[in-house]
């Protein structure tokens, strides 16, 4: 997991491994631009790039989204309700039930 300041409630991002693949998880990653639409949907906020574990990765580009959800940090602290019910109404009008993010 990787927090600025010690703030792991509104955490940046963090590795999540499973069976398949590796995902690097962004908590508000619905502000996130994702010039790439590598991101999946997850909590109502929450977004993940997946990545199989023979797959090459490419730092630079992994580097861009970090940055940008560093830079929108503050910018989801001020604004995380807003953000919250916007990104649930839009699951909910795209035919998803996202779970309720903390």
């Amino acid at each position: 997991m990787y927090a600025l300041d010690g703030d792991f409630h509104t955490w940046v991002c963090a590795i999540n491994s499973g069976r398949r693949h590796v995902s690097v998880n962004f908590l508000y990653g619905v502000m996130l631009d994702d010039p790439r639409r590598v991101l999946r949907p997850g909590s109502s906020v929450l977004m993940s790039w997946d990545f199989g574990f023979d797959e090459e990765i490419d730092a630079a580009a992994l580097g861009a989204y970090v940055a940008e959800a560093v830079r929108r940090k503050g910018e989801y602290q001020a604004n995380r309700q807003a953000v919250q019910d916007a990104a649930y109404a839009a699951a909910e009008k795209a035919g998803r039930r996202p779970k309720a993010s903390g």
